[in-house]
């Protein structure tokens, strides 16, 4: 490719990293926000499929690996809302090549537990755990505790799915113990709904609503701080 067409796609891939990565930000805000993050990726969606399809492309070409990663990270959330897991994969993986050989251990991480999201979504689960395993395991390795709570969750959803309800409620209680630590309220409310979901399934309604409580006033407390922001502005 030319380099003044290669620079042209180049900076159509950043400005629409920028774009999903504002979606992204407004959708994990939750709210209003997250309505607007949604429609914000709506309005650019085709745009944005262009843009994945020569980022995969261009993943081939190391001097590409930046922008691939820029790309990826801004999609980290509402890319399982409006990407498929097939499209998911192939973005992720070419993440996580482009990771690797920018020495990005921790976007290596992010990768992985993308494409284990992914690996689930298509019914393979083997793959799927086997994914979020090599994540918990680098999390571990590199000391980053916040990747490693999200690894144990993921790994608890996914065992939770399976019918091993005992083990995700002990990699949920890891999370839980991770966040609280990490004073992660918004982990917490996801990992206390998830372990209010795990007991549920187990029959144990009165420890589900005890965990759905807490997860209610986490979430509260989020909204009213998400509130207070908003004021300020």
């Amino acid at each position: 490719m030319a380099p003044s067409l290669r620079n042209a796609y180049i900076r159509h891939a950043l400005y629409y990293a920028n774009v999903l990565a504002e979606a992204n930000t407004a959708y994990v805000r939750g709210g209003i926000a997250q309505e607007t993050g949604l429609s914000r990726a709506d309005a650019e969606l085709a745009q944005v499929n262009h843009c994945l399809l020569w980022l995969v492309g261009a993943a081939i070409n190391p001097e590409n690996d930046v922008v691939v990663l820029q790309v990826a990270m801004a999609v980290t959330q509402i890319g399982l809302l409006r990407l498929t897991a097939l499209e998911r994969t192939v973005l992720f993986s070419a993440a996580k090549v482009a990771a690797e050989r920018l020495g990005e251990t921790r976007m290596v991480i992010i990768a992985l537990g993308q494409l284990g999201l992914a690996a689930a979504d298509l019914g393979q689960l083997n793959d799927a755990a086997k994914l979020q395993e090599q994540s918990l395991m680098l999390a571990q390795e590199i000391g980053d505790r916040l990747l490693e709570s999200n690894a144990l969750g993921n790994l608890g959803e996914l065992v939770r799915v399976q019918g091993d309800l005992q083990r995700s409620i002990i990699y949920h209680e890891q999370s839980l113990m991770i966040d609280h630590a990490l004073y992660h309220r918004s982990g917490e409310a996801e990992t206390l709904t998830n372990l209010a979901l795990a007991y549920m399934d187990l029959g144990d309604f009165a420890q589900a609503e005890a965990y759905g409580e807490q997860a209610r006033s986490c979430y509260q407390e989020l909204a009213d701080r998400h509130g207070e922001a908003i004021e300020a502005v």
